[in-house]
């Protein structure tokens, strides 16, 4: 079977059976008996019983007086006034205010170093945001401008003997031309064969230098690529949550940048056709209405991000953000149709028959059956635009309709949010890596002076080593020195003149001695100590007499003065700038707590690459310290530490509330039956803006002070 809504035939999911062949041939028996002996009397709960009539007439037909109506099984019928009220045909969208927003990737792929910056950190324009470990490009700048140096300072000197030269071959040129002409011809061939020289070299090193120089552009240029700079100022509003040493490949967002001055409306995708058909779309922020305008999404710009396997949201310019605020819940209201203060009757009162739709209107014991023209449906209640008048009674069959009871409550504004409660931990964004210094010697591990989750300042030692000497390597390097500084004795005592040469010896002197003092620093190393303050948050399994390679890890140190506690963000209830209670338990018993706000935006506002389920709270330094120092020098307790979040999420404020128990929803539709100055009840229906266990909270359909009745 089919049914219409909005003038549509949907299927109902009923079909009628077909009659059994003994079945059969009793209805026709049955049928052959009543044409022969009339009709008995009518059920006095039947529409029939009431004289149907076609249209106007008020006359039962010939038809009509030779059958009986039999009442089925479990069928109701009711009579219900035709009234005038608001229909909607309505979509809610949860939404969050979002600042604009800035991603920012690397061009080159590389190693992560740090970041400059971390969610709920204020930046400027400039201001360092992350960086790639540099050490091979900028090794390799260091080298090309050594190259050009040396480049420019050889070919200074060679000019320079070039120049002496052509000098003195001039001079020569010019006493020889007085006394020996033939003498004076070869040297002046002599000459220009010099000057040519010059000048192919001076051309040669030209090029070869304007190349050099455009190469350390290029290493330059690419060293920058290794660095990330906000083009913005702002808030750093989320990050890949990726540490120090990890791999990140070119093109990848890994942190972003909201301006919180510039605020839009964040919600799930609503194509352009709804927004376009729609009556009305609006907003709902802090319980005050508020007209919005869409930034369209182009049909190339849609394909391109579903292709890409993102997310694709709407989003809203706000008109009069004045009193938002980035973080503010939300809901978008897409009114579809809506007919207000329009005559209508339970949907369930109008039948069709071909093209006509028609109702039964009560008139005195009989009922009409009346040709209606119908309008917009909601699926319980239907237009009529034509064919009744306010208040005809009209047949209601099967009618699922809005029940009342005699309590009553009344409509009220109040503040409304969501409860939310979680399981967070620590998590330290900013981590430095303690490994092993030594690179001269064998390095062999006796201790731990440190347990997880220590407070440590830098200098604090770490672990204890012992260190066995490389002899042979120490001898060869003091073997090496002894050399060198005879030689240069050599030169100086052969009256070595050229500053240059002798600047080199002393040098590469110089070098050995480094290396040496560099072994035997070494060499007495009987600890690894902390580079930074900070909490230990990593150890290295390592047992005493374990070998140690040069840069092993030892530990990880976590910075203090930026800890979160990161909790499952389920549903994307929590938004930017959303302060909930961190509670724990100390190990003596007693509850520690401490706000935490929430500093990275809601997954709306960023791509999938920075999009995540969970949310970071920022909570002051001294109670992360309070928090360390509650576990300090007991890392199993501290592992399973676990802090209690708990706080309100999705608020809205001021708005109108209806108890559960005084709603009825059907179909997607909620209606609420309202009692008027006449103590008539009238059932309204009403676009909620949300719902908890208890109450609804009304976007638009109701006012404050109504009576209803509860169910």
């Amino acid at each position: 079977m089919t049914e219409r809504r909005n003038g549509k035939e949907k299927f109902t999911g009923k079909y009628l059976r077909r009659p059994a062949p003994a079945m059969l041939a009793l209805c026709v028996f049955l049928c052959a008996v009543l044409e022969l002996s009339g009709c008995g009397a009518a059920s006095p709960d039947s529409a029939e019983a009431f004289g149907h009539s076609d249209l106007y007439s008020g006359q039962k037909t010939e038809d009509q007086a030779g059958i009986e109506l039999i009442e089925p099984v479990q069928l109701t019928q009711t009579w219900e006034a035709a009234a005038y009220r608001n229909l909607y045909d309505s979509q809610i969208f949860a939404a969050a205010v979002v600042p604009e927003v800035m991603e920012y990737a690397f061009p080159v792929s590389g190693t992560l170093e740090e970041f400059g910056a971390y969610p709920g950190d204020t930046v400027e324009e400039g201001s360092l945001l992350a960086e790639l470990n540099r050490e091979q490009i900028d090794q390799s700048v260091e080298d090309l401008e050594e190259k050009i140096r040396t480049m420019e300072e050889e070919f200074a000197d060679y000019r320079e003997d070039m120049l002496e030269k052509i000098a003195e071959a001039d001079a020569e040129a010019v006493r020889l031309q007085e006394t020996a002409e033939g003498d004076y011809r070869i040297l002046a061939q002599q000459n220009d064969t010099l000057r040519r020289q010059l000048t192919q070299r001076t051309q040669l090193y030209e090029l070869d230098h304007a190349y050099e120089l455009d190469q350390l552009e290029k290493r330059k240029d690419q060293q920058e690529q290794y660095v990330l700079k906000s083009s913005m100022a702002g808030d750093v509003v989320a990050y890949g949550m990726m540490t120090g040493g990890d791999w990140i490949g070119a093109e990848r967002n890994v942190i972003a940048v909201g301006d919180l001055s510039r605020k839009y409306l964040k919600c799930e995708y609503i194509s352009q056709t709804v927004l376009n058909g729609a009556d009305e779309v609006y907003a709902v922020i802090r319980g005050k209405r508020r007209e919005i305008r869409n930034i369209p999404l182009g049909a190339g710009e849609y394909t391109r991000l579903t292709n890409l396997g993102e997310t694709v949201y709407s989003t809203f310019e706000i008109e009069d953000d004045g009193d938002v605020a980035v973080g503010d819940f939300a809901v978008v209201v897409v009114i579809e149709d809506c007919r207000r203060e329009v005559l209508a009757v339970p949907a369930n009162a109008v039948s069709r028959s071909g093209l006509q739709q028609y109702v039964y209107v009560k008139d005195g014991e009989n009922s009409v059956k009346t040709p209606v023209t119908i309008g917009m449906s909601d699926d319980v209640y239907t237009e009529i635009r034509s064919g009744l008048a306010e208040g005809d009674q009209v047949l209601v069959k099967n009618a699922g309709l809005i029940t009342s009871g005699n309590e009553q409550t009344t409509v009220m504004r109040g503040d409304f949010a969501a409860d939310f409660t979680g399981s967070g931990v620590f998590y330290y964004p900013c981590t430095y890596r303690v490994t092993d210094p030594v690179s001269h010697g064998t390095v062999y591990f006796q201790s731990y002076e440190v347990t997880k989750y220590q407070p440590v300042k830098k200098g604090d030692v770490i672990a204890t080593v012992r260190v066995e000497k490389d002899e042979v390597a120490l001898k060869r390097s003091e073997t090496k020195l002894k050399r060198l500084e005879e030689r240069l004795d050599d030169l100086i005592r052969s009256g070595e003149k050229d500053e240059d040469i002798l600047a080199a010896r002393r040098e590469e002197i110089a070098g050995v001695k480094d290396e040496i003092a560099s072994m035997n620093e070494d060499f007495d190393t009987e600890a690894i100590v902390a580079t930074h303050d900070g909490i230990v948050t990593e150890l290295a399994e390592h047992q005493k007499e374990d070998l140690l390679r040069a840069d092993e890890l030892m530990a990880v140190i976590a910075r203090q003065d930026n800890c979160y506690v990161i909790v499952e963000n389920k549903g994307q209830l929590l938004n930017y700038g959303n302060k909930l209670t961190v509670t724990y338990e100390s190990r003596n018993g007693g509850e520690l707590s401490a706000e935490g706000v929430v500093a990275n935006v809601s997954a709306s506002a960023l791509s999938g690459a920075l999009a995540s389920d969970y949310a970071l709270l920022r909570v002051p330094e001294e109670a992360v310290s309070e928090m360390a120092a509650a576990a300090e020098n007991d890392s199993e307790w501290n592992i399973q530490m676990r802090f209690t979040v708990e706080g309100s999420a999705r608020q809205m404020e001021d708005v109108l509330l209806v108890p559960k128990s005084a709603v009825t929803s059907q179909r997607g539709q909620n209606y609420v039956t309202v009692i008027d100055e006449n103590g008539q009840k009238k059932a309204v229906s009403f676009v909620a803006g949300g719902s908890d266990s208890r109450y609804y909270w009304v976007a638009e359909g109701l006012t404050e002070g109504m009576v209803l009745c509860l169910k």
